[in-house]
């Protein structure tokens, strides 16, 4: 099978929090959801989550990487998910999107550092 990813991806298991925000990046409730990343990239990541997100869905992802001094605070869109066991864990990929340059820069530090 041919790989259509742009580019390559670290797999790497890291603590996310994420919330459902609307189109202008405001929270849609008070809800915090927790999950997992199986991979990341500089233009997206693999979430392991418990919750079945629809595609199209806007979140804002705080993602550790390693340490409470590495944490940035990333906005994405579902672009598709994948059940894995029964409707209790889910994969689910999110591409970033309209990201302020610094929190670009310090994950293309993380991914490519390690790459």
């Amino acid at each position: 099978m041919k790989n259509r990813r742009q580019e390559g991806r670290l797999c790497e298991e890291n603590k996310v929090t994420y919330i459902i925000v609307t189109e202008d990046k405001n929270p849609i409730d008070d809800q915090i959801y927790y999950a997992l990343t199986e991979d990341i990239s500089s233009s997206g990541l693999k979430l392991m989550t418990e919750k079945a997100l629809e595609i199209g869905t806007l979140v804002k992802i705080e993602l550790s990487l390693g340490g409470d001094e590495k944490i940035i605070d990333l906005f994405g869109e579902v672009r598709w998910v994948k059940n894995l066991y029964g409707d209790e864990l889910f994969t689910t990929g999110i591409t970033f999107v309209k990201n302020p340059p610094k929190n670009v820069i310090r994950l293309m530090e993380h991914v490519f550092k390690k790459d």
